[in-house]
């Protein structure tokens, strides 16, 4: 596996534990003061890599670390010693920032409606959005009588289709799927 899929993998794992454990911020300061403290201190690096030291002595020196109060920072860390993944630190750090700073923008957001909507809808749809995905809204409206009601939401790469056309689509197909004797009826 690549460095980049390593690096990946672990900051995407730590990012959403973070999220889950409401520690986004906590565990971006320890990273930044762990990043901080390998710059300044080659040395502490070179211990992480030493191969004369077992695990539990690298999580020993990790205790003894002022720079880690993070409860969430430092299981990671073990982790990634336990893991033999220590040496993807640096990369792991920079991903996760990259991570945490993308969180922070805001999100594009493309709605498509059957009439055009009135701004205490639009208003209504940007308040709703904000607070599922935790960030700025910025919306595109788009007007598509095609869809005949309801609203078509694109957030990135997902698309919630909630209009009346999708709906009766996905109604066509379950109904093409039951086979006529499922019905009650004689061919």
């Amino acid at each position: 596996m690549r460095t980049d899929q390593i690096a990946d993998r672990y900051a995407r794992a730590l990012y959403d534990l973070a999220v889950e454990r409401q520690a986004q911020a906590e565990v971006s300061q320890a990273l930044e003061r762990l990043q901080a403290a390998l710059d300044a201190s080659p040395e502490l690096e070179d211990l992480w890599h030493d191969p004369r030291l077992s695990a539990a002595d690298k999580s020993d020196i990790l205790n003894e670390a002022p720079i880690l109060e993070s409860r969430v920072t430092l299981a990671f860390l073990r982790l990634l010693i336990v893991k033999g993944r220590i040496d993807y630190l640096r990369a792991i750090i920079q991903r996760y920032q990259t991570l945490a700073l993308g969180d922070t923008e805001a999100i594009a957001v493309t709605v498509t409606s059957a009439v055009d909507l009135t701004a205490e809808e639009e208003n209504n749809l940007v308040s709703k959005l904000t607070a599922q995905t935790g960030r700025s809204v910025s919306l595109t409206r788009e007007v598509d009588a095609k869809i005949i009601g309801g609203l078509v939401v694109r957030i990135g790469d997902r698309v919630y289709d909630g209009s009346i056309a999708g709906r009766l689509a996905r109604l066509k197909d379950r109904l093409q799927e039951i086979h006529v004797s499922e019905l009650g009826v004689k061919e």
